[in-house]
């Protein structure tokens, strides 16, 4: 079963902006050695931001910073190490939060904003599916994709409810060759899909299923999907640079909203405040429940559009390159990482394998 998701670049999308440094794994020991100096001269007060840096950082005065050598709970060693795992595989940016704040914060020379969120936009498009329940907009997950769209009303399109496809068992399959990425008008080519196989009967990774929310959730909203997100969503937590990408005219949800480093954190915060942000409740706590628990028994490391991992008693949004979101609730640990272009010798998947091992060791103690 694929651990990681599919994703397939647009032709229609303007590449990612930036270059990317080519460390491969021979250069392991130098990259863990100038990632060591790097960070204990930011640890001392002495580090820079760079131009990306300060081009990601909002103005409203939400993010404090912490000096990790100072908080007795944090490893520095193993945040030494996440930095350099950082570097060596590519990424444009790593952020870790503790306890609200950020105790590591790295930029490639590459990062510029906006940067595009790969398919953990999809885990976005399932908290707004959660708002518009909580708003009454949507009766609940079992209601018909009939409902919204005309056309899904007989044969096995019929029998699809949006909780397939939110956990990705609509009868939908994998389609590499012939994905949604490799077409201008999204919503019109999946509205004309039809599943290959019962609803609820296998679990298949659709790009097609989660872009096929968009119209949905258009409908739900009574306006673009966009403008919803932005005026009870982003705005609402300060994500002020972001946005849900559009082309031609309506949202992308499978894939790439537009963002920052520090706004995409923003999200996770909200997870471990429960949808909550400032006492104004986002999205329901019970959504986010249920959001990050097994949705069916075919792939017990999904939830609604939200990743399980288990061995670290968290979840997260994924996507391509390793652009991720991790949650990790008892720590009241977030960590984020951004990547916009492939890295010679990185295979995917490569910095969760091995994040995973170090995430929980950052933590050396609790309060």
């Amino acid at each position: 079963m694929q651990r990681y998701p599919v994703w397939i670049r647009d032709p229609s999308r303007p590449p990612p902006r930036g270059r990317r440094m080519n460390a491969s794994l021979t250069r392991h020991a130098a990259a863990l050695l100038l990632a060591s100096i790097a960070f204990a001269a930011t640890l001392r007060g002495q580090g820079a931001p760079s131009r990306g840096q300060l081009s990601s950082r909002s103005e409203d005065g939400f993010w404090k910073t912490a000096n990790a050598r100072n908080d007795l709970e944090l490893n520095v060693h193993a945040l030494t190490a996440h930095e350099a795992l950082c570097q060596r595989t590519g990424a444009d940016a790593c952020l870790v939060i503790h306890h609200g704040r950020i105790v590591q914060e790295w930029y490639s020379k590459a990062y510029a904003v906006p940067m595009y969120a790969m398919s953990s936009t999809k885990s976005v498009a399932g908290l707004l599916t959660g708002m518009l329940i909580d708003d009454g907009r949507i009766k609940s997950i079992d209601q018909p994709v009939c409902d919204f769209i005309a056309t899904w009303c007989s044969g096995l399109r019929a029998k699809v409810t949006l909780h397939h496809l939110l956990s990705m068992t609509s009868g939908l399959p994998v389609m590499r060759d012939s994905s949604v990425g490799f077409v201008h008008d999204k919503n019109a080519y999946v509205i004309h899909l039809t599943p290959t196989a019962e609803p609820g009967s296998t679990w298949a990774y659709s790009n097609e299923g989660a872009q096929l929310l968009s119209p949905i959730l258009d409908k739900a909203a009574g306006e673009p999907i966009q403008d919803y997100a932005r005026r009870r969503l982003f705005v609402p937590v300060g994500m002020t640079s972001t946005e849900l990408h559009v082309s031609p005219t309506n949202a992308w949800t499978y894939a790439d909203m537009e963002t920052t480093a520090r706004d995409f954190a923003r999200l996770g915060i909200l997870m471990l405040n429960h949808g909550s942000w400032k006492g104004r409740q986002i999205v329901s706590q019970r959504w986010l429940t249920s959001s990050t628990q097994p949705s069916q028994s075919l792939n017990r490391r999904y939830g609604l559009l939200w990743w399980i991992d288990p061995e670290i008693k968290g979840y997260a949004a994924h996507g391509h390159l390793d652009t991720d979101l991790h949650v990790i609730p008892d720590l009241d640990l977030v960590i984020v990482r951004m990547q916009s272009k492939p890295t010679a010798g990185v295979a995917e998947g490569q910095y969760e394998h091995e994040g995973l091992s170090l995430f929980r060791t950052m933590i050396t103690r609790r309060r």
